[in-house]
């Protein structure tokens, strides 16, 4: 038992430990109350802007839904911008599959030309997604509407 109290008591460690771990202790206890108003300031600022985005959202998604020509316009416009991102994306990589024909050209080519259809595909997919949101929030609009006064309420 005397062996061990002597062992800690040699260690330099442990008394380099103890004599930092003191002000650490104080500095930390000073930063937190510092630290919780920053947090709490940035999640008040986060929940403002969410609030102001989904104001923004129900008022297009109430011009939708009391006028549904303009639902119509806009999801044609959606459709019609799929197509044609779709019919370049085709285009282009046609093109450049058929002009490249030397080996290293070609594998350039063969990565790029992936590489564009998966960033067009994502970006068909975003257009799409958000078309099929709009449209699901006009449908069930009575829902959404509860829903957005129940979050800006909060």
């Amino acid at each position: 038992m005397l062996k061990i109290l002597s062992d800690i008591l040699t260690d330099y460690k442990f008394f380099l430990g103890l004599f930092l771990s003191v002000p650490f202790a104080v500095f930390a206890n000073l930063l937190t109350p510092k630290i919780e108003k920053f947090l709490s300031s940035r999640n008040y600022q986060l929940k403002q802007k969410r609030i102001t985005k989904i104001k923004q959202e129900h008022q297009q998604v109430k011009q939708y839904y009391e006028n549904r020509i303009i639902l119509v316009e806009y999801l044609l416009i959606n459709i019609l911008k799929t197509i044609a991102i779709g019919f370049l994306m085709i285009l282009f990589v046609t093109w450049l599959d058929s002009t490249f024909s030397a080996s290293i050209a070609n594998i350039l080519a063969n990565s790029l030309s992936k590489i564009l259809v998966i960033l067009g595909s994502l970006v068909i997919v975003n257009w799409t997604t958000n078309a099929l949101d709009i449209y699901a929030k006009v449908k069930n609009y009575n829902d959404y509407q509860k829903e957005v006064s129940d979050i800006v309420q909060e």
